[in-house]
């Protein structure tokens, strides 16, 4: 169909949705491939028409992308280089996505706007930073609570030395390990062994030599892991407190008894807390 006003009123009228459209706008003509109007019917259908568009001034129109990016930040990716340099744009897509950041222009993964909303989506995003924001610590601290830790694999070396840093990233990491503990994240397929701690290390591995080999420092980071497993036991201990105490309603004398047992059990600086 290259007739245009057939193919308008097709597209409108639901002839074509977003698994046929594709490669139907594929088989069209260049003339209507890179008509306007085809254009922007097509991509309320599916944004991936638009890896068929060759005209570059329809990949720098704005409302275009923009309606593309209604289905994902991703769609940045049909974008040409103004648009890609087009902070209200780009900010939209990390915004949707952080993975976008990568499509970004030099310029704007320079922006430090830009680059805090993409590692506030997922901290690895900080791998698609200019090198001047990886040296930025408020942006690698948000990254490294962002994503387990690991995101200070990709840090400055200067940050990778920061006690605070990565003190953080051991922190996050510890809390994330924690939320999986008692699954099974390790497992085989097709002969293919995964094992979860062997693929996620500890991101004290990508800490500066000299702090691993700080006594000091490394028995403070042994410290920020203990502390973090006492307080998921703590949590969990009260959500079976909870359970336990349902059980008991009605039971007053037996209630009492186990909120007592439950306190001792609490670690100190668990109980010293709730009293502040």
């Amino acid at each position: 169909m290259n007739d245009k006003e057939s193919l308008m009123k097709a597209m409108k009228n639901g002839e074509y949705h977003r698994y046929n459209v594709k490669n139907f706008f594929k088989s069209l003509s260049e003339e209507l491939r890179n008509d306007r109007e085809v254009v922007l019917e097509a991509v309320k259908l599916n944004n991936d028409v638009l890896a068929y568009v060759d005209n570059e001034e329809l990949k720098n129109d704005k409302e275009i992308i923009l309606l593309a990016m209604k289905e994902t930040g991703l769609a940045l990716v049909y974008a040409g280089k103004e648009l890609r340099n087009d902070k209200e744009i780009v900010l939209k897509a990390v915004g949707d996505d952080g993975v976008a950041l990568e499509l970004a222009s030099e310029e704007l993964k320079n922006d430090k706007e830009v680059v805090m909303e993409a590692v506030k989506d997922w901290g690895y995003n900080l791998r698609y930073a200019s090198k001047e924001l990886k040296n930025d610590k408020e942006i690698v601290l948000e990254a490294v609570k962002n994503n387990n830790g690991r995101a200070l694999e990709y840090a400055s070396e200067e940050l990778k030395n920061d006690k605070e840093v990565v003190w953080e990233a051991v922190r996050a990491y510890a809390i994330y390990y924690l939320e999986v503990d008692g699954y099974n994240y390790d497992y085989e397929v097709d002969g293919y062994n995964y094992d979860y701690e062997e693929n996620n290390p500890n991101p004290i591995e990508y800490a500066s030599e000299k702090l691993k080999n700080d006594e000091e420092f490394i028995l403070e980071t042994e410290k920020i892991i203990k502390k973090e497993e006492e307080k998921r036991r703590g949590d969990k201990s009260l959500s079976e407190l909870d359970a336990e105490l349902t059980e008991l309603q009605g039971k007053e004398e037996q209630a009492k008894d186990l909120l007592n047992k439950y306190e001792q059990n609490l670690p100190e600086q668990k109980r010293t807390g709730d009293q502040k």
